[in-house]
């Protein structure tokens, strides 16, 4: 039994730029979110992440399609709208450990682009077009037990390779030979797909505070810290 209707809002998606609707999440898909995240499980996370924000964007958005930053701007905003702006976390001073609660704005978060915004890397002589990971893969690449799994992994983000005679898909039928390609990539060039997605798009915030915590003569420690936060468990909060 329903009586109450949600509001909808607006979202210009970070990967594309498309505008898409979406609406708050309700307590029983917060729940969900909690009890996947205290059960420490990837996979629970990602399930429970991806079931939420394809709900909430009417099933505009693919957690297994969409780049990985895109759902993290989406929950971000979500939670904006579902519970507020404002975050309290718990940091601590790196000079005396003094624990202390810092409120953070989440509508001043953004997006950041480490690596810039071209997707476009020039290997060996070729031009091979990538693709951001999406939170499939970057479990993929995380859980990875051989060499093997990290390959094909990072060559299905592989969306084609230009040579100087023609353009080649990376499809089914071509998968093979795009895993291949990485195998046989001198080490130098092989860094670069490996420092593309370790350069990758991310929604992340720096905080700074002061230490109110007391010195053994009581003064106050004053210590200057910063903390760099990213992730879906600092911004559910």
């Amino acid at each position: 039994m329903k009586f109450i209707t949600l509001p909808t809002y607006e979202l210009t998606l970070p990967s594309t730029g498309e505008k898409i609707k979406y609406r708050p999440y309700v307590t029983k898909e917060e729940k969900i979110l909690v009890m996947a995240l205290e059960s420490k499980d990837d996979q629970e996370i990602k399930q429970a992440l991806g079931d939420i924000v394809s709900a909430c964007t009417f099933e505009k958005v693919d957690i297994s399609k969409n780049p990985f930053f895109d759902i993290q701007y989406i929950f971000l905003q979500l939670r904006i709208k579902s519970v507020g702006e404002i975050s309290e976390i718990v940091v601590t001073c790196g000079k005396c450990e003094h624990s202390q609660p810092h409120f953070v704005k989440l509508d001043e978060i953004d997006v950041h682009y480490p690596g810039g915004k071209n997707t476009e890397l020039e290997i060996g002589g070729v031009k091979v077009q990538m693709r951001y990971p999406t939170a499939d893969t970057l479990l993929r690449i995380k859980n990875s037990e051989t060499v093997d799994e990290t390959f094909r992994a990072i060559a299905s983000h592989i969306v084609s390779i230009t040579t100087e005679e023609e353009v080649h898909y990376n499809t089914i039928d071509t998968e093979k030979d795009f895993v291949e390609f990485a195998e046989n990539l001198t080490p130098i060039d092989y860094q670069k797909i490996q420092e593309f997605f370790t350069m990758i798009p991310s929604v992340s915030h720096m905080v700074t505070w002061k230490c109110v915590g007391k010195n053994e003569d009581g003064s106050t420690c004053d210590e200057s810290n910063y903390l760099y936060i990213d992730g879906l468990t600092n911004f559910f909060l």
